[in-house]
């Protein structure tokens, strides 16, 4: 488990890094490939050594816990900001399902196979992922690097009303635009 999060937190500055420099649709590709491949080593190595195993389990956790938040900045780019708020509650709803689907799956794996069968179950995911993502890439037109926002790692317990009092989102701005005949009386009593 500390490997896990210390691999989370070790990887979450580079991989930003490496979303603002390239596509980051490439970026969740590779990121979804090595995370498989570390997942697949844990079972086929990982019982060998104990500092393999946690390497390797460092790894795929720590580049698992990274796919959220790039999800999320491929969506910001992609969406005009008037969607992003119903953007993110849809990432949120498939994040949620696959928090509730992806147990119920992964113990029968575990009840099936054994211990192993979380890593095998992941890595058929994440190859899943990989697919999908390079699919994407294939059909849809790239955003320039330039033109892709700043990446700030997102979180899926974000709260979706801090979205919603963003001042850079139009529907806050329309909603707290003052008419000019509502503006207050300056104070004129000093």
């Amino acid at each position: 488990m500390a490997s896990a999060i210390v691999a989370a937190m070790i990887v979450a500055w580079p991989l930003g890094r490496l979303c603002d420099l390239f596509d980051r649709r490439r970026v969740m590709f590779w990121v979804a490939l090595v995370a498989a491949t570390a997942a697949a080593l844990v079972v086929f190595l990982g019982a060998e050594r104990l500092w393999l195993l946690t390497l390797l389990a460092g790894l795929f956790t720590g580049l698992s816990a990274a796919l959220y938040p790039i999800a999320v900045a491929i969506t910001n780019d992609r969406m005009a900001s008037n969607q992003i708020v119903a953007a993110s509650a849809t990432l949120l709803l498939s994040y949620g399902i696959g928090s509730v689907i992806g147990p119920i799956v992964m113990s029968q794996l575990v009840a099936l196979i054994g211990p192993e069968g979380l890593f095998m179950g992941s890595a058929g995911f994440l190859v899943l992922l990989a697919v999908t993502t390079r699919y994407r890439i294939a059909s849809t037109d790239d955003i320039a690097v330039a033109d892709q926002e700043h990446f700030i790692a997102a979180m899926p317990e974000s709260s979706l009303v801090l979205a919603e009092i963003d001042p850079r989102n139009e529907e806050f701005q329309a909603l707290h635009e003052v008419p000019p005949s509502q503006e207050p009386a300056p104070d004129r009593s000093h």
